[in-house]
Order: C-alpha cells, then sequence, then structure tokens
C-alpha cells in the first residue's frame, strides 16, 4: 500500500498544474449529474487511476489534499497577452484584424463543444509567426499542438486565453447586429433549427461559399473582419428587403382599394 509522498508526484501551487489537469478539473466541477470527491481530485492532480486512489488509508488521502489546499483559490489574474513561449519558440495570437475566417470557424466550433477546452482552441489560433492555418496544419500539425499545450502550467495559459476571449467581447461590440437576439421573422421545423445549430459556424461558411466546395477554401483565408462586414451588411439587407416588400404589398392593396 503505497503512503509515500515520493510515489505521488503532486503540484505544490497552480504554477505545477497543468492546462490537461486545469480542464479535467474544470469539467468535474462543471458536472451537474455528479459531486467532485476526493478521489477525484487526487486522481486528477496526481495524474493516478482512480482504482489506485480508492485503496490509499484516509489518513494519507486528507495529507494529500492538504498539499492540494492551493485549488479551493482561483489561479491568480494575470494581464492578458497574445503570445506563450514555449521551449524558446514564440506562438502568437493574431489581433483581430489578422485573424482569419477559418480559424475562427474552427474555434468556434470548438467553444461549441467544450468551451473549456482551451488546448483545442490555442492548437488553432496561437502559431509559430508566419505559420498558416490551412488544410496541411490540421492534417500534420494540429493534434501535436493541441498535446504540447496540453502539458503546458496552467498559469502561462491563462493570460493568452484572456486575450483570445478579450477578442471575442471586441467582436461582439464591433459587430452587434450579429449577436442581437433577433425573433425570427419565419416559422422553421424543429429539423431546421436542430440542422442550424448541429452546424453552427460551418454553415453560414458554407451558405457565404455558395454550397462550393472550391469556394469554402477562399473564404476560409479571408480576413475575419472582412466576413463579418459582409454578413453585417446581409442582415442589414435582409431586414430593409423585408420592410420594402411589406411596404410595396401594401402600396398595392391601397390602390387596388381604389
Amino acid at each position: 500500500m503505497i503512503t509515500d509522498f515520493k510515489k505521488y508526484d503532486l503540484p505544490h501551487s497552480w504554477d505545477d498544474v497543468t492546462l490537461k489537469q486545469f480542464q479535467e478539473l474544470q469539467k468535474a466541477y462543471n458536472d451537474e449529474k455528479k459531486e467532485v470527491s476526493i478521489v477525484d481530485l487526487i486522481s486528477i492532480m496526481a495524474n493516478k487511476p482512480k482504482s489506485e486512489v480508492q485503496q490509499l488509508p484516509t489518513s494519507f488521502a486528507e495529507l494529500i489534499m492538504n498539499e492540494l489546499g492551493f485549488i479551493m483559490e482561483q489561479p491568480k489574474q494575470q494581464k492578458s497577452v497574445p503570445y506563450i513561449i514555449i521551449d524558446g519558440k514564440k506562438y502568437v495570437v493574431n489581433f483581430l484584424e489578422k485573424l482569419k475566417t477559418g480559424e475562427w470557424v474552427d474555434v468556434n466550433m470548438v467553444i461549441k463543444d467544450d468551451s473549456k477546452n482551451y488546448a483545442a482552441m490555442l492548437a488553432i489560433l496561437c502559431r509559430l509567426e508566419g505559420e498558416k492555418y490551412d488544410d496541411d496544419f490540421i492534417a500534420n500539425k494540429l493534434e501535436e499542438r493541441t498535446e504540447m499545450f496540453l502539458r503546458q502550467p496552467i498559469t502561462k495559459i491563462l493570460p493568452i486565453v484572456a486575450f483570445f476571449f478579450g477578442i471575442v467581447v471586441d467582436i461582439q461590440k464591433e459587430f452587434p447586429a450579429l449577436y442581437a437576439n433577433r425573433r425570427p421573422t419565419k416559422q422553421h421545423s424543429k429539423e431546421y433549427r436542430e440542422f442550424n445549430k448541429r452546424w453552427g459556424y460551418q454553415k453560414t461558411l458554407f451558405d457565404l461559399a455558395g454550397e462550393s466546395l472550391a469556394q469554402v477554401s477562399v473564404i476560409q483565408q479571408q480576413y475575419l473582419t472582412t466576413t463579418l462586414f459582409w454578413l453585417t451588411y446581409l442582415i442589414d439587407k435582409g431586414e430593409v428587403d423585408e420592410k420594402e416588400e411589406q411596404f410595396q404589398d401594401n402600396l398595392r392593396k391601397m390602390k387596388g382599394g381604389r
């Protein structure tokens, strides 16, 4: 039976906690169907299977939890930064003006599935200087980058995550029409609504490409701000066209009633 701390490589502060461990913690605490147990916490923070942790003497488990007392407080907030240095290499998140439509669509699909999957988000957005996000990057580097970010200390990750979510806030402020809660002007079937929800931003991408596969890659490489301005225009135009149609319809009725 293990009762030696040397057998357990425990973090002593948030600086020692990896992004992988942090994401597992968040996932555990966000599971409304299950209360987080001491076994869960020790298993995550010590990288040990639950079956092994369950065999620990209660007194030893309590000693471990004392060592992990720092997790009862949130990591200290740090100033947001657009980059992270790993093994001497600088990985950078582009400012809004340089973001491309394809990476924005893909990162939003990640958020839709799991809003706390920071490793996948950074693997898409946070790249080496001049590194292009395209099909070749996705096929040959994306998985490796995700694993790389999972190994990083959470205290190095949170500032760059904060920078990304700052971009999200800027987009919502700059393009409010895209985020306004509008009452739908048409009734749609349950299947249509579920289709829209399932495909999310990808549906918008495919619609802009005219459902042409050849055009998808063209749209993906457009600057995000260009695409968002175009979408804002389409929303404005759609609303004005609808009003104009109603106006002309009323005008025809008035003329017909004379």
